[in-house]
């Protein structure tokens, strides 16, 4: 328990989320403001409001941010100043995670939400009315935007300490690769799993009447299949890449 206290410290974790906030958000801040501005503006004068498109192109530019999260590590005399402030490397590194991943998505939502009430009531002042859909960040389609969002980050983030240059562009090639060699080995099993259905030889169905049952087998397999991808892809893609990045950080002070 102690030595879990050595390696978090409260005041040590807000010193470093105070330097983050310096040195790493302008472009994040300002990423805010021109969405912010631009749902303010749709709806004021158009009246209407794509926040959930925008939402998206927010995040979009947070996980450009993201892969770049780690610059300093790749950096000789920024990497020397960075490693000697007074945290543990865990310190360091949980900042970097919670900054870019829960900080930054509440961010959005939050810029999203007081443009969006902002010109609701500049829109009610102006035209003594408003018809402007109102902005709830609590629906659930915004916990399936932060799975994603998380899917993602971990991605960029892992890179962001992988790639010393062009890290964004690089991820983005790897992650086309994998996903391509994804794809193919995905198609394969189904084409797999369709002949074993037709032949009746399938290992999760014992018999097949007609083509409406093998239809009926397929389908329960693939139900199956995409609950089992969406595990894999929110859940143990995200703490595996977080795992190994932790590493790869850990490495990168002892190297430096």
């Amino acid at each position: 328990m102690e030595l879990i206290l050595d390696r978090f410290n409260l005041k040590r974790v807000i010193g470093l989320s105070k330097i983050a906030v310096v040195d790493e958000w302008r472009p994040y801040l300002l990423t805010g403001t021109i969405i912010g501005l631009l749902i303010f503006f749709s709806g004021v004068f158009l009246k209407s409001a794509s926040i959930g498109f925008l939402l998206n192109i927010m995040l979009l530019a947070g996980i450009v941010q993201v892969s770049k999260v780690f610059s300093e590590t790749h950096q000789k005399e920024k990497g020397i100043y960075y490693f000697m402030l007074p945290a543990s490397i865990e310190e360091k590194y949980l900042v970097k995670l919670l900054s870019t991943l829960i900080g930054y998505y509440i961010f959005a939502l939050l810029v999203c939400l007081l443009s969006n009430q902002l010109s609701i009531l500049i829109a009610g002042f102006l035209y003594q009315s408003s018809d402007i859909p109102g902005f709830n960040p609590l629906q659930p389609e915004f916990f399936e935007r932060f799975k994603l969002y998380l899917f993602f980050h971990s991605i960029f983030f892992a890179g962001s300490l992988f790639f010393r240059k062009n890290s964004f562009l690089k991820t983005v090639l790897v992650f086309f690769a994998v996903s391509i060699l994804l794809t193919i080995s995905a198609g394969s099993y189904l084409k797999n799993l369709f002949v074993q259905s037709r032949s009746g030889q399938s290992s999760f169905y014992l018999h097949f009447d007609s083509m409406g049952d093998i239809t009926q087998g397929i389908g329960g397999s693939l139900g199956s299949y995409v609950a089992t991808l969406q595990v894999v892809a929110f859940v143990v893609i995200p703490l595996v890449l977080y795992g190994v990045s932790f590493l790869k950080f850990k490495n990168s002070e002892i190297r430096g």
